[in-house]
């Protein structure tokens, strides 16, 4: 198994730890954000066969759990986000950085609504508006830190794995 292939679970699980804290900011009450997305995004646009779908199908399952929504729904929103990603590849491979982010900042506002709207269609209580719009910004603000050291490992792991 390949440096890059062993990096890519241990960074999916840390990405589910780091979704399962929760922050607190000065208007909003405590806010987990999914940092699966971005590391999806950007795993999606560099090498797609790297991920591990069944992985990701289970952070999405714990994920549930934890937060108590419906058992399996952010699994169905991550396999949904992934059709999308595989489609939008072949569009965002090797354009700008700047047009990659404004189409994750579209994409993660849409799976964050669209996980409001399924909640509140199961009968469950959505959350605020706020809140929505606080995980959406710290999202897009870290996308840039996500897709370059994503895009370092990649290149250092390639480069390590073409010299063995």
């Amino acid at each position: 198994m390949s440096s890059v292939q062993e990096l890519i679970p241990k960074s999916l699980l840390m990405a589910l730890i780091m979704a399962l804290l929760y922050v607190g900011f000065f208007c909003v009450d405590a806010v987990s954000i999914p940092f699966l997305l971005p590391i999806l995004f950007v795993l999606s646009l560099l090498d797609p066969k790297q991920i591990p779908w069944s992985l990701v199908m289970l952070i999405g399952g714990l994920q549930d759990v934890v937060t108590d929504y419906p058992l399996g729904l952010h699994s169905f929103l991550y396999a949904l986000y992934g059709l999308f990603l595989s489609v939008q590849r072949r569009f965002l491979f090797k354009r700008g950085f700047f047009l990659t982010w404004v189409v994750f900042a579209m994409t993660c506002f849409s799976f964050l609504l669209l996980t409001q709207i399924l909640l509140y269609a199961g009968g469950k209580t959505p959350r605020m508006p706020v809140s929505l719009l606080v995980q959406g910004a710290v999202l897009v603000g870290i996308f840039p830190l996500f897709f370059q050291g994503i895009l370092w490992l990649f290149t250092k792991m390639r480069v390590m794995h073409e010299s063995t």
